[in-house]
């Protein structure tokens, strides 16, 4: 019993201490702040309904003006630049969105300049409906633009946004000056407590379009997380607490406060959402970007991804000192209306590219290098059928002279070769896919397409032997490269595993290519008949004998090249 007692005293503090550790972490701390923004006051406004002695009255006109006007000019500000950031992505969505905030904010500012004692002598119905009826056309717009926007309402939205403002504008115009000259209808007190039915049905509908937008934005945040979409998330959420307190509370009393605190709130959570996105950004570019349409969020990415391209492109273009690159990548930022965080990102994507492109040159053919930079998807594993010409090429004698030789001698010859016929091989649009001790394979027409590719790998070819030449004539009993080139199909990819591999041509024809080199001398070009067909007729070529040669059931006829 003791000890079935101590074991669930320690269960209980290891499940207790488990429990209070899970509750620190950061990210759970700040939902239940972020929650407890959201309960608190809808729990008070409850609270001070069944308590109504707690209600107590409080009237300040100027502190009522000044609360209220700091709060709708916040909020004017947000929906002005939401509507710039509209204009230069053509989102609908922000276009809607703008809208509910100037909604919301202008009859917020007219309920505040029509307060009593300070522009007007005395309460009016200017003064109490202005915020009901602005929350409900703000709920409306929000509402319209969390739906799914065909491209049909976007092109409507897109074509009637400035319309819809010029309307709203005039309802605010019209509605200042009849509540300011105090014209009916609005020149009549309108106390909140004598219309408590149809603020409840306000309420019921504000709640449920402001509901409908807060799930929406969180489904769009929990796809792409943003924190500018979860200050729209919050932002709506105490837009329908605001409606609900208003339609529960007394004028001039803690109630009544409560609903201006939350939507002044609701304001500037949405400010401090676009302020942490400013830090995060540097700029106020793309400042909404994360709460536009997929659409928007596309075209933004592929701006970015061609101005990634035209960075590289200029790099490849030109040689640019490492100074140069920042200023050239902050034009391009510049060019293509980047944010400061993306220009560094740029500035270093173009530092990357530079040390990436060397790096991958040192161990690639230039083509396969630059494929690969440009588009890292040809890395896959895989490959296609295409008529090439292989070229192989070693050294003769080069085992005996690497036995009476020292290796870094040996090393050494062998750097001097390929520093001669890389460069060549290259030139002539050759792919080096392979270099094996003593032996180099290169591959035409892939991935580099040439139709002249048989007279290119010839061509390297003599020349490759004209370079080496002087090398070998330097060296006393220096090997020489003997060259057998072969044109037909082949399966040209990469090949290997995922940890490794390796692009190159696969098949008979580089096979063949193989055995014709086997049979060439030092100091010679032999090809297949082939390669002979597709070169000019005056090229200087003279048939060899055919020789049975390994998986070949007829003689390999070949052709010594002499010049072209």
């Amino acid at each position: 019993m003791g000890q079935d007692g101590g074991d669930f005293e320690v269960g209980w503090r290891v499940s207790t201490a488990e429990a209070v550790a899970v509750w620190r972490r950061p990210a759970v701390l700040r939902v239940l702040v972020w929650a407890g923004h959201l309960v608190v006051p809808a729990v008070g406004a409850v609270w001070l309904v069944v308590r109504p002695e707690y209600d107590w009255f409080w009237q300040d006109n100027l502190a009522h003006l000044l609360i209220v006007g700091a709060g709708s000019g916040l909020a004017l500000w947000l929906g002005i630049r939401m509507s710039g950031a509209a204009d230069q992505h053509d989102d609908a969505r922000l276009r809607l969105l703008s809208l509910a905030l100037v909604a919301t904010a202008g009859f917020q500012l007219l309920h505040a300049l029509a307060t009593p004692a300070v522009l007007v002598d005395a309460r009016t119905s200017g003064f109490d409906a202005a915020t009901p009826v602005g929350l409900l056309a703000a709920a409306l717009f929000a509402a319209a633009s969390a739906i799914d926007l065909s491209p049909t309402r976007q092109a409507w939205v897109s074509r009637n946004h400035r319309r819809l403002l010029v309307a709203l504008l005039a309802s605010m115009l019209a509605w200042f000056v009849v509540s300011i000259a105090g014209l009916p209808p609005l020149d009549q007190p309108m106390k909140l407590e004598d219309n408590r039915a149809t603020l409840v049905v306000l309420a019921i509908a504000c709640t449920l379009l402001y509901g409908g937008t807060a799930w929406s934005y969180f489904r769009v945040h929990r796809k792409r997380p943003a924190v500018m979409l979860l200050g729209v998330v919050t932002a709506m959420a105490l837009l329908a607490e605001t409606m609900i307190v208003l339609a529960m509370g007394r004028t001039w009393r803690v109630t009544w406060w409560e609903w201006h605190v939350l939507q002044a709130f609701a304001f500037g959570f949405l400010a401090y959402a676009a302020r942490s996105q400013y830090r995060r950004e540097g700029t106020a570019t793309g400042l909404f970007t994360a709460i536009a349409l997929d659409e928007t969020i596309a075209n933004v990415q592929r701006g970015h991804r061609e101005a990634l391209q035209h960075l590289v492109t200029i790099l490849r273009e030109q040689a640019v000192a490492p100074g140069e690159r920042a200023r050239m990548a902050s034009n391009v930022a510049t060019q293509f209306d980047l944010s400061e965080q993306q220009r560094a990102v740029l500035g270093e994507s173009a530092d990357l590219y530079v040390e990436l492109d060397g790096l991958f040159r040192s161990y690639l053919s230039p083509d396969v290098a630059e494929q690969l930079v440009a588009d890292p998807s040809r890395a896959e594993l895989g490959g296609r059928i295409a008529e090439v010409t292989v070229l192989m090429a070693d050294l003769q004698g080069f085992t005996a002279f690497s036995e009476q030789h020292d290796p870094a001698d040996v090393v050494g010859l062998l750097n001097r070769f390929y520093g001669a016929i890389v460069p060549i091989i290259i030139d002539e649009g050759g792919t080096v896919v392979q270099f094996v001790g003593d032996a180099v394979m290169a591959v035409f027409n892939a991935p580099r397409e040439h139709a002249d590719h048989a007279i290119r790998a010839v061509r390297c070819g003599l020349r490759m032997q004209a370079a080496v030449g002087p090398i070998a004539d330097a060296t006393p009993g220096a090997p020489r490269f003997r060259v057998g080139i072969n044109t037909g199909p082949a399966l040209v990819g990469n090949i290997g595993a995922d940890q490794m591999r390796n692009f190159t041509a696969i098949g008979d024809t580089t096979n063949t290519a193989a055995r014709i080199e086997g049979l060439a001398q030092a100091d010679t070009v032999l090809v297949s008949a082939t390669t002979r067909a597709a070169l000019p007729a005056t090229a200087v070529t003279v048939e060899q004998p055919g020789v049975m040669v390994k998986n070949k059931a007829e003689p390999l006829v070949t052709h010594l090249v002499h010049a072209l």
